[in-house]
């Protein structure tokens, strides 16, 4: 009688992950699942740290073309009110503000971003904006853990939870976190939120001494906030 021969034992579970540096490229392969709760030895997903990881990074010289959001680049801004017209949204950039999108070098997730044209001790403040498909979750608290553990992650320090605002109607959970990095303190105020299936994550980067001037330019860019 003939017998058939095992399966091979040394197979990867379904679902778990490759290893770093062969993941396959965005919008490749099988579906990934949605938030909720992920299957055992899967990480979530990190593209929600991409904003607060290119601040990090272009601090510590690490992204060439994030650095620009920092210093250097093209410090000229068209005259008249300047709007992003961004996947799902759109706002007003706050005066003596300019787009500087193409600045983050085309990172993952990063949608759009704006910058001050003056710099606070080589910094300057900065938002940005991430996109990516919320996969039918509906419910923040549900992906909100994730995000808050990437970002602390990403930046080496615990966010601190802040009292949650609206942006156009949609309800949005946000934190706080405050690092040191390369001798510059960096104060960041995230806010995470979910429309017409797709998750948002907005970030704010200030030098700490400018946090409240910082602070009073994002609540003005997000009071101009639309869903298109």
């Amino acid at each position: 009688m003939t017998t058939q021969p095992p399966p091979p034992g040394d197979q990867p579970p379904y679902g778990q992950q490759a290893p770093y540096g062969r993941q396959p490229p965005p919008g490749y392969g099988p579906p990934q699942p949605g938030y909720g709760s992920p299957p055992p030895q899967r990480k979530s997903s990190t593209t929600l740290i991409a904003v607060i990881v290119i601040v990090v990074l272009a601090i510590a010289g690490g992204v060439a073309g994030a650095a620009l959001l920092l210093g250097g680049g093209d410090d000229s801004a068209s005259g008249g009110t300047q709007t992003i017209d961004g996947d799902g949204y759109f706002f007003t950039i706050p005066e003596g503000w300019d787009d500087a999108t193409s600045a983050a070098g085309g990172a993952q997730g990063v949608d759009s971003v704006v910058r001050s044209d003056e710099d606070d001790n080589g910094f300057r403040t900065n938002v940005l904006v991430e996109v990516q498909s919320a996969q039918g979750v509906t419910d923040l608290e549900k992906i909100r853990p994730a995000w808050e553990s990437n970002i602390g992650n990403a930046v080496g320090a615990a966010p601190q939870p802040i009292d949650g605002i609206t942006i156009d109607g949609e309800a949005a959970a946000g934190v706080r976190v405050q690092t040191t990095q390369q001798g510059t303190d960096v104060v960041q105020v995230a806010y995470l939120t979910i429309n017409n299936d797709k998750v948002y994550s907005i970030a704010l980067s200030s030098h700490a001494d400018a946090a409240d001037e910082a602070a009073g330019q994002f609540e003005q860019l997000l009071d101009s906030w639309s869903w298109s």
